[in-house]
């Protein structure tokens, strides 16, 4: 047994067998075999550190084509820590010399490279301006190219931006790697609420990627080193909070507290918090918006519910969850850039809900599943705005009003159930 191993073996011999997580897994449910599913995985893993399996394609194959949804985690009676395993069983495939693939070694590359960052998101602006999406940076083929909301022109964001009016608190914003090149609304839309909202938002230009790709790519060194990047990047900061627009950073990042100098919450969650203490308003939408709740949201984060209650702050919208077989979209990180096809056949089940919903909007809180859910619409020939539930908000800022009148407000509000 590789030395330090030891911690995974018995969580992986927690594993009842009993078959729970079966409906849950979304690989599973297109493969319907044991190698794809949570509890052949953590058998194959519990072989491989104990030494009676070997490290070779075909096990390696079913290891990394999980999407680390976590959504077996959930129902899971014996509590198996899936998610560690995992994670430590790619490391394992990593140590014992299988390579990664050509395109996530070039994407956890740009995951930590700012300049390269910056590049991209000029290169993608310009294209979109020029009417050459096609031809930008990531977006080759056409599939890519469908990914991309309508990019604004790239623009540092400033350190510090302080609350407008009276201080109720100082919050940090972590940005992530991508987001500000590929789905720059969210953050926008956080530093234009936060002030309004009384909260002063801090803003560390040297922050980095959270290592959530590295870990889940096996590479736990690399992760370790972005760790450490963040921790001296937030270190001096006095913030009651650090908060992260795109779930998936968050859960990563939530996931090892000690990193950071506040706890992490998620944006809409302390949004939503927020948007009620100070008796904010917003200005009625009559749409019917599809509510997309992303898997790291909902597993590792455990907010659910929390951006359909920040979104009953918007008097008339109609919400309608956005729900199927499975709730994962197959984005998952790099999956959506690795196996493209694989990930089209895990969302066919919610663009095939989105269009019996016939909505207008498609809210979703994390970038990666806005960026595929996006082109699935699209290809699907579906007329829909994918936004973040902050940018909604943004969108519909009213002011601050009486705290009896936002009350009412999301009385008015949005409802879980379809017409």
């Amino acid at each position: 047994m590789p030395a330090g191993t030891e911690p995974l073996v018995d969580g992986a011999r927690r594993c009842v067998q009993c078959g729970l997580c079966l409906p849950r897994c979304p690989t599973y449910a297109l493969a319907r075999e044991e190698g794809e599913a949570p509890r052949g995985r953590v058998l194959m893993i519990q072989g491989l550190l104990e030494g009676r399996l070997e490290a070779d394609g075909t096990l390696a194959g079913h290891l990394e084509r999980c999407l680390l949804c976590r959504a077996c985690e959930a129902v899971c009676p014996a509590e198996v820590p899936f998610g560690a395993l995992m994670d430590g069983a790619r490391a394992e495939l990593r140590r014992r010399g299988r390579p990664l693939s050509r395109r996530l070694r070039r994407l956890l590359h740009l995951a930590e490279d700012r300049r390269a960052q910056r590049r991209l998101a000029w290169g993608l602006w310009l294209a979109q301006r020029c009417g050459l999406t096609a031809l930008a940076p990531l977006a080759r083929r056409g599939r890519e190219a469908r990914m991309l909301p309508p990019l604004p022109r790239p623009r540092p964001f400033r350190a510090w931006y302080p609350a407008r009016g009276e201080e109720r608190g100082r919050v940090a914003l972590f940005l992530g790697c991508l987001g500000p090149a590929l789905d720059p609304g969210p953050l926008r839309a956080a530093v234009a609420l936060l002030p309004r909202l009384g909260y002063g938002v801090h803003v560390p230009p040297d922050q980095t990627c959270c290592g959530a790709l590295a870990r889940h790519a096996g590479e736990g060194g690399r992760a370790h080193r972005l760790q450490e990047a963040n921790r001296r990047a937030f270190a001096a900061l006095e913030v009651e909070a650090v908060l992260a627009a795109a779930s998936g950073c968050g859960a990563d990042l939530a996931g090892h507290p000690a990193l950071l100098p506040a706890p992490l919450q998620d944006l809409g969650a302390f949004l939503a918090r927020a948007v009620e203490r100070a008796g904010a308003s917003f200005r009625p939408l009559r749409a019917r918006a599809a509510l997309h709740t992303p898997c790291t949201l909902a597993y590792p984060l455990r907010q659910a519910e929390a951006h359909r209650r920040l979104l009953e702050a918007i008097p008339g919208l109609e919400v309608v969850p956005l729900e199927g077989p499975q709730a994962c979209c197959g984005a998952a990180g790099s999956h959506l850039l690795e196996r493209p096809e694989a990930a089209d056949r895990i969302g066919r089940h919610l663009v095939e809900a989105l269009r019996r919903i016939g909505a207008s909007l498609l809210l979703t809180g994390n970038t990666g599943c806005a960026l595929h859910l996006r082109q699935l619409a699209r290809r699907a020939g579906l007329r829909v705005e994918v936004l973040h539930p902050a940018e909604l908000l943004a969108r519909q800022w009213a002011g601050p009003g009486a705290a009896g009148e936002a009350r009412e407000g999301i009385r008015r509000g949005a409802r879980s159930e379809p017409r």
